[in-house]
């Protein structure tokens, strides 16, 4: 809303009076023009130079990224967020994205490899199994394997309500043309 982001940006404005230099008013005033108004030039100069200060946060890679794509700069993002899974391979949100932004790309090899490594940091994420899921479905057109990735995620405690993989499980019946079991999930 208008109220929230002249909240916010009264808020980078007070840090920044605070301290010209500080690292993470930059980022977050990045954040603010990216997810505010979608300015890309002013939210990417504002993440570069918070990455002056942080050249291995992995999270500024991820911003950077994320704004590339945005601009439709696909290989370029998926650059940036490659070099910063190398710095941040612990961060299952970053490794999601970078597989979502290899997919676009259709290098499904990568955008897989990146996709298992968020699993394998998040286990408990219902929206990674079920972008698998989709990976298999444009990539081989493998409803079954699709299937059994989203039977994989309803071991997981709560993924039976996850929306991600609810939605994903009728997608799948209906790809591989299974209307009774589609209707039956939505039962």
């Amino acid at each position: 809303t208008k109220d929230r982001l002249t909240r916010a940006k009264a808020a980078v404005d007070e840090a920044l009076k605070l301290d010209p230099e500080l690292p993470d008013a930059h980022a977050s005033l990045g954040y603010y023009y990216y997810w505010g108004y979608l300015d890309y030039d002013n939210a990417l100069k504002e993440l570069a130079i918070a990455q002056k200060s942080r050249p291995n946060d992995g999270r500024l890679f991820l911003g950077i990224g994320a704004v590339q794509r945005r601009q439709g700069k696909f290989e370029m993002a998926a650059a940036t967020m490659t070099r910063g899974s190398e710095h941040d391979p612990r961060s299952s949100e970053l490794a999601y994205n970078t597989g979502q932004t290899y997919a676009l790309l259709r290098d499904y090899p990568e955008a897989e490899r990146f996709i298992d490594r968020s699993i394998s940091l998040a286990p408990d994420l219902g929206d990674r199994f079920a972008y698998k899921a989709r990976l298999y479905l444009v990539w081989k057109g493998d409803a079954k394997r699709a299937r059994s990735v989203l039977l994989q995620a309803l071991n997981i405690a709560g993924a039976e309500d996850d929306q991600f993989i609810f939605l994903n499980r009728v997608v799948v019946e209906k790809f591989d043309g299974n209307y009774k079991e589609a209707l039956r999930v939505i039962s």
